[in-house]
């Protein structure tokens, strides 16, 4: 049989019982779809996820803080548990020498600190660091220098957004400012020993912008440690012996991913709290994995149940063309053909409604997208954030194996019946009426 004369066959069969076959399909329809909506949700949101880990910093970055009281296990040789417990200075070198290590920077944090430009307010948190190799911890600047002096700060991307004019009634938020070259003022309150409020102004100029990360890292200022010290003594009313306290928090730049894990582990021996976003994503990858199995296994389940509608179409057919299957074979049809003309007829439901369900996934994905896209935009308004990316993502391979998949599970539904079809007595299918 010529591949154009089983076309047409298949054609012909399918529209002479088009409604039970258009059922058949709708039930593939239905699985294709549910399959492509369940993957497609699943990939954005794991996608979205991980975005948003690598917002935060390189994957090759941890984050160290102490932890005030208790002693850690002691790694690094020559460290009392008292000091493996405090990011002294002594420890950030001995870990900035291991080989794992390419820089560690120690970290400081001013909160709920007043920001002043000519007369608007905002509220910022100040950090306190060693800026040099900003760049190497992912940062980028927007405009201007990320190396700065003595009273010169790097502000985040969102900063001259935040401002506030107390002279204004109502909305007192004011356009945004460029602060890239300015001065700014911070406000620093205290109680003295009489318990009298006083305040400090200190000036600082605007050397650099960072570019946008996403998320609370985009209101910061960053100045250099020297500086965050000297207003930290002012406010304490007592400069903090770092060789003995240590820094609250640091931050160490491992020399690839693959060194993090290990690097982490080491850390945390030494008693002190250690996170990184590459553990972060691996954990969200294995959730993920988790969710993709269960994704298959109700595709599974779903398109088996659309596998007993094809098998039970083509049962049907089977009884009611009995003769046509006996005239076929007393004109020399073999079974192998006659087998094929059914198989193919199953694998043409699963096409139908492998091609459909596919569709219809992508235009729920497409739909979902547009809808996110306008609830963040009235966020906008309110002062929100927008997601970068779509949240409903369906990936490439899903448009082959979707309707493959589709495909092959109607053939092996109709294996059975087309089997049963392939062994009838042409003699006595030509007897039946």
């Amino acid at each position: 049989m010529r591949p154009f004369d089983l076309i047409k066959l298949i054609f012909t069969n399918l529209t002479r019982s088009r409604f039970r076959a258009a059922l058949s399909a709708s039930g593939v329809v239905i699985g294709t779809a549910a399959v492509v909506i369940l993957v497609s949700l699943a990939t954005g949101v794991q996608a979205y996820a991980s975005q948003g880990l690598r917002s935060i910093g390189p994957l090759n970055q941890i984050q160290v803080n102490s932890r005030r009281g208790g002693g850690g296990m002691g790694f690094f040789v020559g460290l009392s548990e008292t000091n493996a417990t405090k990011l002294t200075p002594k420890y950030l070198e001995q870990l900035a020498r291991q080989t794992e290590v390419a820089a560690v920077t120690p970290r400081e944090r001013l909160s709920g600190v007043e920001l002043n430009y000519k007369r608007f307010r905002s509220g910022a948190t100040i950090f306190g660091e060693s800026l040099a190799g900003l760049r190497d911890f992912g940062l980028t600047a927007q405009s201007g220098s990320l190396s700065p002096g003595k009273r010169e700060v790097i502000v985040g991307a969102k900063v001259g957004e935040s401002f506030t004019d107390p002279r204004r009634a109502g909305d007192n938020q004011v356009p945004a400012v460029n602060l890239q070259g300015r001065t700014l003022s911070i406000r620093l309150s205290r109680k003295d020993a009489n318990g009298k409020t006083v305040t400090r102004l200190v000036q600082v100029h605007v050397t650099g912008v960072l570019a946008e990360q996403g998320g609370d890292s985009d209101y910061n200022v960053l100045m250099p440690l020297s500086d965050y010290e000297e207003l930290n003594a002012w406010l304490k009313g007592a400069r903090t012996n770092r060789q003995q306290d240590g820094y609250s928090s640091a931050t160490v730049l491992a020399r690839s991913s693959e060194n993090v894990a290990t690097l982490t582990q080491k850390i945390q021996s030494d008693g002190l709290s250690a996170f990184s976003s590459q553990q972060a994503l691996d954990r969200i990858n294995g959730v993920f994995n988790v969710l993709q199995a269960f994704v298959g296994g109700i595709a599974a389940i779903t398109l088996a149940i659309a596998g007993t509608g094809i098998a039970n179409t083509l049962i049907t057919a089977i009884y009611e063309r009995t003769r046509e299957i006996g005239l076929m074979k007393a004109v020399g049809a073999t079974d192998g053909q006659v087998l094929t003309v059914f198989l193919a007829e199953a694998g043409a439901i699963g096409a139908i409604g492998g091609a459909g369900g596919l569709l219809v996934g992508w235009g729920f994905s497409f739909a979902a997208n547009i809808l996110v896209r306008q609830f963040y935009l009235s966020q906008l308004t309110q002062g929100g954030s927008s997601p970068q990316g779509d949240l409903v993502v369906t990936p490439l391979w899903v448009f082959i194996a979707g309707p493959l998949l589709a495909v092959g599970m109607g053939m092996l539904a109709g294996l059975y019946p087309a089997r049963r079809a392939a062994s009838l007595d042409p003699v006595e299918a030509l007897r039946s009426e």
